[in-house]
């Protein structure tokens, strides 16, 4: 077993900012508290390379260079210029062949669009910027081919792994499983010895991921590398089993669930206070993302039904999808129980919500979200609060089986008022279900050994444990210039 402190480097790699990725962070800093030497590589924000500090933890983050995804659109709109929109354009020429013959002498508005139509043939329309699928069914996407943006971001991140020439690297997300399983590739031809692992946050070839084709594209980038990882782990059991048996791998995934740290920092405001309410006025909170399919339409849609109960939203920054449901508010005349909160450091949230009632976790039917518990539910639990959830299989037999809260039907806002009423009148015994031994069964504590010992067996490398451990509360330190 390797236990020298010079070869213990790993990599924490992700597609987005990190800023905001709770998992990602408590993976790296869990990492550095155990004795791992952490970078993270992230993408930055504009065009330059971005580096700071987070404690120990080296930060790195890489511009996205979209050279052949640009290219390739660029190609493809010029390909709809010259091709497409002619044929497009023969149906226009037959409509209006067909309705000037069909004229009187003299009528000449038909004749008119057929000429203007074929002086036009083969001009580009004057407005190119919307992007064109491709001409293929979903069972022919190449991904290579149809969705180059995947080959660009290898072109990003790559060599700034290969350079790093880490001991371990971790791959978050279907979109890094190609560009570290050839920067591992390249390590490894160069002589460095190199393991990784492929951490699936979510059942990939369950997400829509911005259209059919798109989400082929990842299916297919996933099917061809994942069994390239030297170990695979995801966020529940059926999800795990899924893709042993999606993939034929030799060994099921390990789960590491999504959980918040039991020993973070507390947070300094309270959500109760932040929405100016009383300690005796009943109170829901959503905390998490804001998109259509998270189901918070229906929590605002039920207001009507729970007289006197207010609703927060824990909500970065207005969206559509928020100004939406503020929309909503005002038409149904509720508008004056329903209030925005800011975010707070990922791991000051369970007590940051903890001055409310109850939780919500309202999503619409979505079979990655049947296969796991939303990331929120544990946090929900460390707050103390029972939770009210839509009935989704995973989340309704834990519900079920712990008695911490009351599931609804998604789609019947008198259903989810019905549930919130229960739990608010039996909101002390289901305080009491949640337990010691739930809440560190739903930990990043305990969840972060299954990674500690990933780690370990993949590498036969095990850190000394450091003299000085970093804390949660870490704050981010932007050093004054890049390489």
């Amino acid at each position: 077993m390797n236990v020298d402190n010079t070869s213990r480097h790993l990599v924490v790699v992700v597609n987005n900012d990190v800023t905001g990725d709770s998992r990602v962070l408590k993976t790296a800093i869990s990492a550095a508290r155990t004795g791992w030497q952490v970078t993270l590589l992230g993408r930055s924000s504009g065009r330059r390379r971005e580096e700071s500090r987070l404690g120990p933890i080296r930060v790195i983050r890489v511009p996205l260079l979209r050279t052949l995804h640009d290219r390739y659109e660029a190609t493809r709109r010029a390909r709809w210029a010259t091709e497409a929109l002619p044929s497009r354009l023969s149906a226009v020429l037959e409509t209006a062949d067909a309705a000037a013959a069909r004229l009187p002498r003299g009528r000449t508005h038909a004749t008119r669009v057929l000429v203007s139509a074929r002086r036009h043939a083969n001009v580009p329309p004057p407005d190119l910027r919307r992007p064109v699928l491709p001409e293929v069914s979903v069972d022919e996407i190449e991904w290579r081919r149809d969705w180059p943006v995947l080959t660009d971001w290898w072109l990003s991140f790559g060599p700034e792994l290969v350079r790093l020439a880490p001991d371990v690297i971790h791959a978050n997300d279907v979109q890094m499983l190609m560009v570290v399983a050839r920067a591992a590739s390249d390590l490894r031809l160069a002589g460095h010895t190199v393991s990784w692992l492929y951490d699936a946050h979510e059942l990939v070839a369950e997400v829509n991921w911005g259209g059919p084709e798109v989400s082929a594209a990842y299916r297919q980038l996933e099917r061809e590398y994942i069994g390239r990882a030297d170990a695979v782990v995801t966020v529940s059991q059926s999800i795990a089993e899924r893709m042993r048996d999606e993939y034929a791998l030799d060994r099921v995934p390990e789960v590491v669930a999504n959980a918040p740290v039991a020993q973070a920092p507390h947070s300094e405001h309270s959500i109760r206070s932040v929405c100016g309410l009383s300690s005796g006025t009943p109170l829901m909170v959503y905390s998490g993302y804001i998109s259509p399919e998270r189901g918070v339409d229906v929590a605002i849609d039920s207001l009507p039904h729970l007289h006197g109960v207010h609703l927060a939203i824990v909500a970065n920054k207005v969206n559509p999808t928020l100004a939406a449901l503020l929309e909503r508010a005002e038409r149904l005349g509720v508008h004056d129980r329903v209030h925005i909160a800011p975010y707070v450091s990922p791991f000051a949230v369970p007590t940051y919500l903890s001055s409310a009632d109850l939780g919500l976790t309202p999503h619409h039917p979505d079979p990655n979200h049947q296969s796991s518990l939303p990331t929120k539910f544990a946090e929900y639990l460390h707050a103390r609060l029972p939770i009210v959830a839509s009935r989704m299989r995973t989340t309704a037999e834990f519900i079920e089986r712990t008695g911490v809260g009351a599931v609804f039907d998604p789609s019947d806002p008198v259903d989810f008022a019905r549930a919130a009423t229960e739990v608010l009148e039996n909101a002390d015994a289901m305080r009491g279900a949640i337990s010691e031994g739930l809440l560190d069964e739903l930990s990043w504590e305990r969840q972060a050994r299954v990674l500690e010992a990933t780690y370990e067996r993949i590498s036969g490398i095990s850190p000394e444990t450091p003299a000085e451990v970093m804390g949660w509360d870490a704050e981010e330190v932007v050093l004054p210039s890049a390489r």
